[in-house]
Protein backbone atom coordinates (compact mmCIF):
# COMPACT_ATOMS: atom_id res chain seq x y z
CA UNK A 1 0.00 0.00 0.00
CA UNK A 2 1.30 3.43 -0.90
CA UNK A 3 2.51 5.63 1.90
CA UNK A 4 1.04 9.11 1.67
CA UNK A 5 2.89 12.27 2.60
CA UNK A 6 1.42 15.47 3.94
CA UNK A 7 1.74 16.94 0.43
CA UNK A 8 -0.55 14.28 -1.06
CA UNK A 9 -4.18 15.25 -1.50
CA UNK A 10 -6.34 12.51 -0.01
CA UNK A 11 -10.10 12.54 -0.38
CA UNK A 12 -11.96 9.93 1.65
CA UNK A 13 -14.77 9.87 -0.93
CA UNK A 14 -12.29 8.91 -3.61
CA UNK A 15 -10.73 6.21 -1.44
CA UNK A 16 -14.14 4.72 -0.62
CA UNK A 17 -15.68 5.06 -4.11
CA UNK A 18 -15.00 1.47 -5.23
CA UNK A 19 -16.39 0.01 -2.00
CA UNK A 20 -19.52 2.16 -2.19
CA UNK A 21 -19.98 1.37 -5.88
CA UNK A 22 -19.67 -2.36 -5.11
CA UNK A 23 -22.31 -2.05 -2.40
CA UNK A 24 -24.68 -0.37 -4.85
CA UNK A 25 -24.03 -3.02 -7.50
CA UNK A 26 -24.71 -5.77 -4.95
CA UNK A 27 -27.98 -4.10 -3.94
CA UNK A 28 -29.06 -3.89 -7.59
CA UNK A 29 -27.61 -7.21 -8.75
CA UNK A 30 -30.58 -8.02 -10.98
CA UNK A 31 -30.28 -4.73 -12.88
CA UNK A 32 -26.88 -5.32 -14.50
CA UNK A 33 -25.17 -8.18 -16.30
CA UNK A 34 -21.91 -6.68 -17.55
CA UNK A 35 -19.57 -3.76 -16.95
CA UNK A 36 -21.43 -1.42 -19.30
CA UNK A 37 -24.77 -2.06 -17.58
CA UNK A 38 -23.02 -1.56 -14.25
CA UNK A 39 -21.53 1.73 -15.48
CA UNK A 40 -24.94 3.16 -16.37
CA UNK A 41 -26.46 1.90 -13.14
CA UNK A 42 -23.73 3.59 -11.13
CA UNK A 43 -24.09 6.79 -13.14
CA UNK A 44 -27.72 6.89 -11.98
CA UNK A 45 -26.50 6.45 -8.39
CA UNK A 46 -23.52 8.84 -8.50
CA UNK A 47 -24.90 10.86 -5.61
CA UNK A 48 -24.67 7.73 -3.43
CA UNK A 49 -21.12 6.95 -4.60
CA UNK A 50 -20.13 10.49 -3.69
CA UNK A 51 -17.93 11.28 -6.70
CA UNK A 52 -18.36 11.17 -10.48
CA UNK A 53 -18.19 7.53 -11.53
CA UNK A 54 -15.34 6.59 -13.85
CA UNK A 55 -15.05 3.42 -15.86
CA UNK A 56 -12.04 2.42 -13.76
CA UNK A 57 -14.14 2.61 -10.58
CA UNK A 58 -16.86 0.53 -12.25
CA UNK A 59 -14.42 -2.16 -13.37
CA UNK A 60 -12.98 -2.47 -9.86
CA UNK A 61 -16.45 -2.56 -8.27
CA UNK A 62 -17.70 -5.21 -10.72
CA UNK A 63 -14.63 -7.34 -10.00
CA UNK A 64 -15.19 -6.97 -6.25
CA UNK A 65 -18.84 -8.03 -6.53
CA UNK A 66 -17.98 -10.98 -8.79
CA UNK A 67 -15.30 -12.18 -6.35
CA UNK A 68 -17.82 -11.91 -3.52
CA UNK A 69 -20.39 -13.88 -5.52
CA UNK A 70 -17.85 -16.59 -6.31
CA UNK A 71 -16.84 -16.88 -2.67
CA UNK A 72 -20.47 -17.28 -1.59
CA UNK A 73 -21.29 -19.88 -4.25
CA UNK A 74 -23.32 -17.36 -6.29
CA UNK A 75 -25.92 -16.92 -3.57
CA UNK A 76 -27.17 -13.41 -4.29
CA UNK A 77 -29.09 -13.18 -1.02
CA UNK A 78 -25.81 -13.54 0.89
CA UNK A 79 -23.87 -10.85 -0.97
CA UNK A 80 -22.38 -8.43 1.49
CA UNK A 81 -19.59 -6.27 0.13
Amino acid sequence: MKQYTERDYIDEKLLMAVDKAAEILAEHISEWSDTIDAYWLLRRHEDEVGIPVTYDIVEQAVEKVRRTLESTDHSVSQVKV
